[in-house]
C-alpha cells in the first residue's frame, strides 16, 4: 500500500465496489469545548475514490467516558452514535443519546455523534437560487390529494431538480449516500486512535450502521440497531425498484397504519377503566377521515384542519410512546368539533370546552413532534424566512441520501400510482411516506459511493436488534429481514408502541447495556415487555 499526504490507502476491495482508495489514517482530532461535550472539525474527501477532488468538513462531537484507563473497569472504547433522519444532523444528539443508554454504558464509553454529510453547518445540502428568481405557487400541502395537487407536486420536483442544477456549492450532493457517511466514521474511528467501534442507530441511523458493518467488518466491536429499517427496501428493492420507491418499499404507511389500529385495539381492549375513547375512536376516526376527504373544515379562528394535515399529524403523534394516547384523544376531538359536516362549516365559538380539549391534545401531539424530529425517517424542512425579494431554496438533506441510496422509478408518474396503491392498503399513510421521495424520480445527482448489498457480512462482535411490534416508522417486520440476513445477530421484541425502544424498557435496555459492555450477544433472541402500559388506570 502506497501513502500520502491524507494517509495510508486501502485496497478498493475493502470499500465492496468504489473504486480506488479511501482514508485509512487522518491526523489526529483537536478538541475544544462546547457545552458540556467536546467539539472538532475533521476534513474528509469529498469522494473517497477520488481523494485528491477537494474535501468536506465535518463537525464531530464528544461526551469523555467518566472512567479512564484500560483496566477492566476502565473505558472501553467509543460509541458511536446517529438519531435516525436522513436528513439529521447528529452532533448535538450526544447528551440525548447519554441519557438514553444509562449511566453504566456512558461512564465506559466516549459517546461520539458525527454530523452526516449534507446537515447541520457541515457544507449544508440546499440548493438556492438567486433573490427575486420566479418560483412555482409552493404547496401548502403535506401530500398533494387531488389530480390538480399532484401535478402541481410534480411541477414543483422538476423545479427543485432544476434549481439543485444551477445552485452554486452544491457538490455535495453527488457524495450524499449512506455509503459516503459510512466512510466518514471510519475516517473518524483511524483520527480518533481506535481499532474499533461501538455503534447505536436509531430508524435511518440501523442503515447507516448496517452500511459500516458491511464496508469495515473487522471494525465493528458492538452494534445496537434500534428501529429497523430493512436494508434491501431502502436500497435496492426485490425487483419492483422500476415502479415503485424506496418510501412505498420500506413500508413505512403499513407500520403507521398498523400502529394507530393496534393503539384503537388497545383502548377498545382496556375499556372505560383505562381509555375514555373507548366507545367511540374506531367510529371517531372513521367519520373523521370520511368529512375531511370531502374538504378542510374550520375548527377554530384561524385554524382549520385538512385530511393531509391530520394523517401527518397522527403519524408523527404515534412516534412517542407516551404520546400515543394524546393521539387518540385528538381523533376524537377533532371529529367531535367536525360533525361530519363538509368544508366551510361555522366554526364553534373560542369558549366551547370541546375546542380547548381538541386543540390542547393538537398542541401536545405537535410539542412531541418538534422533540422527536431527530428520530423521524423524513425530513421536514423550515420555511424560509420572507424576504422583499423571495430566494428560492431547496433543503436536499433528505432527498439528498433517499435519491443516492435507492434505485428508483425513472417515471414521476410513479409516484401517483405507487400513492393510489399503497392507500388502499394502509388509506392516507399510504400517501403521506410514498411523496417523500418524489423528487428521485428527476435526480441527476447519482453517488459513486452508494452501497447498496448484500448486507450478510458478519461482524466479531455480532448486531443486537431491537424493536417495538407496533413501531409507526420502522415497522417490526424490518427488524426480522436484518435478524434473517446476519445469523451472528439477535432480536429484542419489545411489544409495544413507539419508533425506537430508546428508553422505553428496563429490560430492553438491561440486555442492550450488557451486550455493549461484555461484547457478547446474548445466547437466545430475548422479548422485554414495556415498563409502563400504553392506558393507565383512570381510577
Amino acid at each position: 500500500m502506497s501513502a500520502d499526504s491524507t494517509g495510508v490507502r486501502v485496497p478498493a476491495a475493502v470499500q465492496k465496489g468504489v473504486p480506488g482508495s479511501v482514508v485509512d489514517r487522518t491526523s489526529a482530532i483537536r478538541w475544544t469545548r462546547c457545552g458540556t461535550m467536546q467539539c472538532a472539525t475533521l476534513k474528509v474527501p469529498r469522494d473517497y475514490a477520488d481523494p485528491s477532488a477537494g474535501t468536506i468538513d465535518l463537525t464531530v462531537t464528544r461526551r469523555p467516558a467518566d472512567r479512564q484507563g484500560t483496566g477492566p473497569d476502565g473505558r472501553l472504547g467509543v460509541l458511536v452514535t446517529n438519531p435516525g433522519g436522513p436528513g439529521t444532523a447528529a452532533a448535538q444528539t450526544v447528551p440525548m443519546f447519554a441519557q438514553i443508554v444509562g449511566r453504566d454504558v456512558r461512564s465506559r464509553f466516549d459517546i461520539i455523534g458525527i454530523n452526516p454529510r449534507g446537515t447541520g453547518d457541515d457544507q449544508p445540502a440546499v440548493c438556492t437560487g438567486k433573490p427575486g428568481q420566479a418560483m412555482p405557487n409552493l404547496s401548502e400541502w403535506i401530500f398533494p390529494t387531488t389530480a390538480a395537487q399532484v401535478r402541481a407536486q410534480l411541477a414543483n420536483d422538476a423545479y427543485n431538480v432544476a434549481l439543485c442544477r444551477k445552485a452554486t456549492g452544491t457538490q455535495v450532493l453527488r457524495h450524499m449516500s449512506t455509503g459516503d457517511s459510512a466512510r466518514d466514521i471510519d475516517a473518524v474511528r483511524a483520527a480518533l486512535g481506535e481499532q474499533q467501534i461501538n455503534y447505536y442507530g436509531v430508524s435511518y441511523g440501523t442503515q447507516l450502521g448496517a452500511t459500516y458493518s458491511q464496508l469495515f467488518p473487522t471494525r465493528v466491536r458492538t452494534m445496537v440497531l434500534d428501529g429497523t429499517l430493512d436494508p434491501i427496501a431502502w436500497t435496492t428493492g426485490r425487483g419492483e425498484s422500476a415502479t415503485t420507491p424506496s418510501t412505498t418499499r420500506v413500508n413505512s404507511h403499513v407500520s403507521g397504519h398498523e400502529a394507530l389500529l393496534a393503539a384503537i385495539a388497545e383502548c377498545e381492549r382496556v375499556g372505560p377503566g383505562g381509555c375514555a375513547e373507548h366507545a367511540t375512536i374506531r367510529a371517531d376516526w372513521a367519520q373523521l377521515q370520511a368529512s375531511l376527504k370531502r374538504g378542510p373544515i374550520t375548527l377554530a379562528e384561524d385554524f382549520s384542519i385538512s385530511y393531509d394535515m391530520v394523517i401527518a399529524m397522527v403519524n408523527a403523534g404515534l412516534y412517542d410512546y407516551e404520546g400515543v394516547p394524546d393521539v387518540l384523544t385528538m381523533i376524537r376531538g377533532f371529529n367531535e368539533l367536525a360533525a361530519g359536516k363538509p368544508g366551510a362549516v361555522e366554526p364553534p365559538p373560542v369558549t366551547d370546552p370541546r375546542v380547548n380539549a381538541a386543540l390542547t391534545a393538537y398542541r401536545k401531539v405537535v410539542a412531541r413532534d418538534e422533540r422527536n424530529r431527530r428520530t423521524r425517517i423524513a425530513y421536514d424542512p423550515p420555511a424560509p424566512e420572507e424576504e422583499e425579494a423571495p430566494t428560492p431554496e431547496y433543503y436536499a438533506a433528505f432527498t439528498g441520501v433517499a435519491c443516492s441510496d435507492g434505485v428508483q422509478p425513472k417515471d414521476p408518474q410513479a409516484w401517483p400510482r405507487a400513492a393510489a396503491v399503497a392507500d388502499r392498503v394502509a388509506p392516507g399513510f399510504g400517501a403521506l411516506w410514498t411523496w417523500e421521495s418524489s423528487v428521485c424520480a428527476q435526480w441527476p445527482f447519482p453517488s459513486t459511493g452508494a452501497y447498496r448489498g448484500p448486507f450478510t457480512t458478519t461482524n466479531p462482535g455480532g448486531m443486537l436488534i431491537v424493536n417495538t411490534t407496533h413501531d409507526p416508522a420502522t415497522g417490526y417486520a424490518g427488524a426480522r429481514v436484518m435478524r434473517e440476513l446476519r445469523p451472528d445477530s439477535r432480536i429484542v421484541t419489545v411489544p409495544g408502541w413507539g419508533h425506537g425502544v430508546l428508553d422505553t424498557s428496563g429490560c430492553a435496555t438491561g440486555v442492550r447495556t450488557d451486550y455493549l459492555i461484555s461484547g457478547d450477544l446474548p445466547a437466545t433472541d430475548q422479548e422485554c415487555a414495556q415498563d409502563h402500559p400504553l392506558f393507565t388506570s383512570l381510577h
